[in-house]
């Protein structure tokens, strides 16, 4: 099994081999870090350090260039004493010498602070190296060794150098002092590396590994999560309800216009003979109790109802993204491993938010400061989470007041329609008595008229008088009666007419509003309800990110026991762990 495969098996994660790879080469730096020397030397590399550069047909002196070895883990420095100098001319100006090998020692150099670099190429200084006793000190990502190494590695060429005292120093080939630096180099893998040489602290790196592989997820689902409720944001519905334009009620009136009932005086225009006595009187005004002018509009004790909108629910996001925009950067919110360099200088590393992260203090190797950033992250994502869960609250009410609001909106425009259909009822029989009481005054009149000219007749006969000039008088007036009163009828009944339908259209427009309404308000309610799936995935999503947060401080805290188990503590304290560091990213 590839030892990235391993890392899923202990997470449960499907992650990449791209990502676990170099987590496992960051653990193998912890690892090489964190171990004591004495534990080194098994995994120890030597790196030469000559004095001439054999690239070119004459050697040019580079002893005093240094080593660019990484001095994280420096385990040991030496260097060569095994040549003698040889005097071949003094002109008291200039002394050439030249180096011959009589024999190979080493000498342990001795670190020295770069603060006493000024002195070491003076020659009265009494903390000048020698080659019997030499040093060497670290400055910008360098090795420095003193003196000089001088050894040319050229096959054939002899090289030279100015030394110290200022005299010319000759070397043949394949002769002269060498430096050498021993240090502890981490072993990098790639995806197919199944085995290693630091098989006895493989469960450290895997443990190690599986912690930055958790911090891996839980940022992912993390900025997944904020996603989510970004979309939550963005697509809420806009409530359109207040858009539907609610029908008016306009009616016209029944009272003809063009037509009136006629004036019965108009029978007393008829003159009688002389000689005739009639008994019996001519028919007086109309008398209607059942007037139209009794009929009013439509008179509905209510008006027609508004839907009413939902209380308003300001929703407020901000603790939220407060809340989330902390725990990333508790965690890391840079796509790199440890955060970026934000100020430029490569001393203080923080983030976006001014906060050294939990993936910073994993690789400063501070298990306290991860656990504690870990803590407060899981404490911000509670805080989210709380909040997601109250804004959920809102919408919920939100969607209880709609639902309320359009049962009431339903149920005041039934009874309208109710109401409106009563009146209705109403104004038609009103216009169907008055339209009886006018037929049965026309019936009157032609009774009273008839029994009127019945009574001429037999006055005219009785006195032999000529009365058919009355009684053709009286069928004109007659005729002109029944005309008026048919006018009036047809007028009456158009009018009524043009209500009946004018109240038909008026209830279609009531109900198309109603529907209108209930059809916009079952869209806004299944848009929240869509809508909510994000809330509910971003909270998935946090849940496991708290989730991956928290194994990844197992994970570390797991890699940190047994590395402490082995060693008996992790080796060297923080803070000078730290001035290393600061060091070497000036360097870098």
């Amino acid at each position: 099994m590839k030892l990235w495969q391993k890392i899923n098996n202990v997470t449960g994660n499907d992650t990449k081999s791209r990502y676990l790879v170099d987590f496992i080469n960051q653990g193998s730096k912890f690892i090489v870090a964190s171990l004591p020397e004495k534990f080194l030397w098994t995994i120890a590399t030597e790196s030469e350090v000559d004095g001439f550069d054999d690239s070119s047909d004459t050697p040019s002196f580079t002893g005093d260039a240094g080593s660019s070895t990484p001095y994280d883990k420096i385990l040991a420095v030496y260097r060569y004493d095994g040549s003698t100098k040889a005097n071949i001319v003094d002109n008291d100006t200039t002394k050439t010498f030249t180096l011959s090998t009589a024999g190979v020692k080493k000498r342990i150099c001795t670190e020295v602070a770069d603060s006493d670099i000024h002195i070491f190429d003076e020659s009265n200084s009494i903390k000048r190296p020698t080659k019997m006793f030499p040093k060497f000190y670290k400055l910008s990502g360098k090795i420095f060794i003193k003196p000089d190494p001088d050894y040319n590695s050229d096959t054939s060429a002899t090289g030279s150098y100015v030394d110290a005292d200022g005299y010319t120093v000759t070397v043949d080939s394949l002769k002269g002092d060498k430096g050498v630096i021993v240090y502890a180099a981490p072993p990098v893998i790639d995806e197919n590396t199944d085995s290693w040489i630091l098989a006895e602290y493989e469960n450290i790196a895997l443990n190690y590994a599986a912690s930055m592989d958790c911090l891996r997820v839980g940022g992912t689902q993390l900025t997944n999560g904020l996603s989510s409720l970004s979309s939550f944001i963005t697509n809420f519905p806009t409530e359109q309800i207040s858009s539907i334009v609610k029908p008016s009620a306009t009616f016209s009136s029944v009272e003809p216009t063009s037509a009136s009932l006629p004036d019965s005086t108009l029978f007393n225009s008829i003159a009688l003979p002389s000689g005739l006595s009639v008994a019996i009187s001519l028919p007086q005004d109309f008398t209607i109790t059942e007037q139209i002018s009794n009929i009013t509009d439509l008179a509905n004790t209510q008006d027609l109802p508004t839907m009413i909108q939902p209380s308003s629910e300001a929703l407020d996001f901000t603790q939220i993204d407060d809340a989330q925009a902390k725990a990333k950067a508790l965690v890391d919110d840079y796509g790199a491993i440890g955060g970026g360099d934000v100020s430029g200088d490569g001393d203080t590393q923080v983030n976006s938010q001014g906060i050294q992260s939990s993936q910073q203090w994993l690789i400063q190797e501070d298990p306290e400061m991860v656990e504690a950033n870990l803590a407060v992250a899981s404490q911000e994502l509670q805080r989210a989470n709380s909040q997601i869960q109250e804004e959920s609250l809102k919408l919920k009410r939100l969607e209880s007041n709609l639902q309320s609001n359009q049962s009431k909106f339903t149920s005041d425009l039934q009874k309208y329609q109710a109401e409106t259909q009563e009146e209705q009822a109403r104004i038609q029989e009103q216009l169907q008595k008055h339209q009886a009481d006018v037929a049965r005054e026309v019936q009157e009149i032609n009774s009273q008229i008839s029994k009127y000219s019945t009574e001429v007749q037999k006055e005219g006969a009785r006195i032999g008088a000529d009365v058919s000039i009355v009684q053709a008088e009286i069928g004109k007036l007659q005729a002109k009666l029944g005309s008026q009163v048919q006018k009036y009828q047809t007028e009456l009944t158009s009018k009524q007419a043009t209500l009946q339908k004018e109240v038909q259209q008026y209830q279609s427009d009531i109900q198309r509003y109603g529907t209108e309404i209930q059809q916009k308000s079952q869209e806004f309610q299944t848009q929240v309800a869509s809508n909510q799936k994000y809330v509910t995935d971003a909270s998935t999503k946090i849940q496991i990110a708290q989730q991956q947060y928290g194994l990844s401080g197992q994970y570390y805290q797991k890699a940190i026991n047994e590395l402490s188990a082995i060693t008996g503590a992790v080796s060297a304290p923080q803070q000078q762990q730290q001035a290393q560091r600061r060091e070497e990213r000036k360097s870098s």
